[in-house]
């Protein structure tokens, strides 16, 4: 390929690269929020091989890679493969892989945005793009609840709490929240296009209707803060404007929303939800327009205070009086008796369970509850976990293990997740996988920080308050293991590090080693590179096949056609270590066609597999039974590996109190389907 045509490569590159994110984001919130292993192998694959092209076409691939961005590439390294080396000492490989596919995702996307020149141009392309992405998400969601006949979905895991399309409340509630951020953004920065704040301040009473819509405490929270974080940091002329644009048309949605109890209750059936509904739906479109018609008689203002320009000493004392007045509210605070306030709210966190719906309150009743909402047993399993293995943790992707093996009889749901990142990675990965997971959220922190300042600060700061936004609720949630949001806060802070384009600079001011690099790189190292991402895309394009192969082969198996289900569980460990599944669908068809001996071997290679979970012990116990062989220690491994399931207790009675004769019987109908 000749110079010319690299270079006109990489400029229609640039200018399509900013979208990546937010296709990608909505892929994975109609995909469940990338929160299986498929989608977010698919993910790493299809990022990977951008990087590929980008490496193609550009005459220079790493032209922009500064040493923050480096630094923060090479830390999330780390971070992955501690990850996918924890699954040597948990002997469960396939959920170190998942994990690890995961990580993968995040730095190579990352990596990706961290190698393009940064621009402010380029940089408010790129918020617009993941505006329009998660608007969009919203925009289905709030369909789906409010006009369920033009857009109909089914039930979600739970009705009264929208989670459209993502199927979990609390993601969907992220993801939403991160439309409002970006929203108040692009009505508040006077740098805009005119239409773009007007259409963002109409978007923000259905935005701010679809967060209240899922109840989510801990997502309407983070979304608060971080728009102040941003009010603070940006310091936007356009806010007054927008303020007085949203304000009113915000909170006339969220009352009339309020009120609208026939639609907390989930996807309208009845004609009065549905009337309700269509009435709600009414009063938002009336709501969009006076957001944006009074945004639009409100753009001269932006004008008249884009024009006043501050001294540096008027600046100096507006910083002292704002901090003046916070000082005075805090000792105010303090002597209202707000210490003995804020140690009742502990309690109260500490002690008590979420008001929900029901005979005694309404689902909004529940966001001004401050109960923990069962999140302090997951976190205390963590704390256990990493109690016992300090420096190393159990094992990636290993929380699920550690939960249903500690909690006893009735003591609470199956979970796969910590519901916190930081006690997760403790638990897991130990203290060395928590320090470096540390480590790059801290970089990204002061390296989105510092850019703050000067004429574009505000496109900045919208990227800091997303990612404050996104770590705060990561340590409640399952935000880490949600790409949905994970893959915009890694690309934008990428995109921050980057170093400011070639062009615009005087000088380049990296170090000479990595300015070296860069020439190599736009030489004859970019095949290496190339070949090297290339290699590492081969990991979870593998995972992708064998996870798709399993799930075709448990398919199968609940179809009872075990020669197809038997094809697909081959297929998919020729391909890749997905885990116990496919020989466990092995081991179960074998039982089926009277084949003992098969049954009993496949069984046993699912053991070793994932040795403490306690499905494969099962297995093994009913294929030794059928077998007519002892099944009673598999029975009793797989009760210990999860005591509360009250299956596993019926077969280990009913095992110890019969002989080869009766296990034959009680193997063949005891219930058990592949979870």
């Amino acid at each position: 390929m000749s110079g010319t045509s690299r270079n006109r490569g990489a400029e229609i590159g640039i200018l399509v690269l900013p979208a990546l994110p937010a296709a990608l984001s909505v892929y994975f919130a109609f995909n469940s929020g990338g929160l299986f292993e498929l989608t977010t192998a698919f993910g790493a694959v299809l990022v990977l091989a951008v990087a590929v092209i980008a490496l193609a076409t550009s005459s220079r691939p790493l032209a922009a890679l500064a040493p923050r961005g480096l630094l923060a590439a090479g830390l999330l390294a780390l971070f992955g493969a501690w990850t996918l080396r924890a699954g040597g000492w948990s002997d469960a490989g396939a959920r170190a892989l998942a994990s690890f596919d995961r990580v993968l995702l995040y730095l190579a996307i990352l990596a990706l945005f961290a190698c393009v020149p940064r621009t402010e141009k380029r940089f408010r392309w790129l918020l617009r793009w993941l505006l329009a992405g998660t608007a969009l998400v919203a925009a289905a969601g709030l369909t789906s609840r409010l006009l369920p006949t033009v857009w109909p979905t089914s039930a979600g895991l739970v009705s009264d709490r929208l989670s459209y399309p993502v199927t979990y409340w609390n993601s969907f509630g992220l993801l939403v929240g991160m439309a409002c951020i970006l929203a108040f953004h692009h009505a508040s920065d006077e740098r805009e296009p005119a239409a773009a704040r007007v259409a963002a301040a109409a978007l923000l009473p259905l935005l701010s209707t679809a967060l209240f819509l899922t109840f989510s405490r801990g997502a309407i929270a983070v979304t608060l803060l971080a728009v102040l974080v941003y009010a603070v940091a940006a310091r936007p002329r356009g806010l007054p404007a927008a303020l007085l644009a949203a304000g009113p048309a915000v909170t006339i949605a969220l009352a009339v929303t309020n009120s609208a109890e026939l639609v907390h209750g989930g996807t309208p059936l009845t004609p009065a939800a549905l009337s309700q509904a269509h009435e709600l739906a009414w009063i938002l479109a009336g709501c969009v327009l006076l957001a944006g018609a009074v945004r639009a008689l409100a753009l001269p203002l932006d004008r008249r205070l884009a024009a006043i320009v501050l001294s540096a000493t008027a600046v100096r004392r507006a910083w002292t009086l704002s901090l003046g007045i916070a000082l005075i509210a805090v000792m105010a605070f303090l002597a209202a008796g707000g210490t003995s306030s804020v140690h009742r709210q502990y309690d109260e966190f500490v002690d008590k369970a979420p008001a929900g719906a029901g005979a005694e309150g309404s689902q909004s009743a529940r966001l001004l509850d401050l109960g923990n909402d069962g999140r302090l047993p997951l976190w205390e399993v963590a704390q256990d976990s990493f109690s016992e293995q300090p420096l190393t943790g159990a094992g990636a992707g290993t929380y699920e293990l550690e939960w249903q093996r500690q909690r006893g009889v009735g003591q609470g749901h199956e979970r796969r997740y910590a519901y916190s990142l930081y006690f997760e990675t403790l638990g897991e990965l130990g203290l060395i996988g928590t320090l470096l997971l540390l480590g790059v959220l801290l970089v990204l922190l002061v390296g989105t920080a510092v850019l703050i300042r000067g004429p574009d600060r505000a496109i900045h700061a919208a990227g800091f308050a997303l990612l404050v936004a996104w770590i705060l609720h990561a340590g409640l949630d399952i935000g880490w293991q949600t790409p949905a949001a994970g893959v915009l806060v890694f690309a934008l802070c990428g995109f921050a590090l980057a170093r400011r384009d070639e062009s615009a600079a005087l000088t380049d001011n990296r170090p000479q080693w990595l300015q070296a690099v860069a020439r190599l790189a736009g030489g004859g190292l970019r095949p290496v590179l190339a070949l090297a991402c290339l290699a590492l895309a081969v990991l979870p394009a593998r995972q992708a096949i064998g996870y798709a192969e399993a799930q075709d082969s448990i398919a199968a198996l609940d179809a009872r056609d075990c020669g197809s289900a038997r094809d697909h569980a081959k297929d998919a460990i020729a391909t890749a270590n997905t885990g116990p599944r496919p020989y466990e669908v092995l081991a179960i068809c074998a039982a089926r066609e009277d084949r003992p001996g098969i049954a009993v071997r496949r069984a046993g290679q699912a053991v070793s597999h994932d040795p403490e979970s306690w499905e494969p012990h099962f297995v093994l116990a009913l294929t030794r039974g059928s077998s007519g062989l002892d099944p009673r220690a598999e029975a009793r491994a797989a009760l210990t590996a999860n005591p509360s399931r009250g299956l596993l207790r019926t077969a280990v009675k009913e095992f110890d109190s019969a002989g080869p004769k009766r296990w034959r019987k009680l193997a063949r109908t005891l219930p058990f389907a592949l979870e």
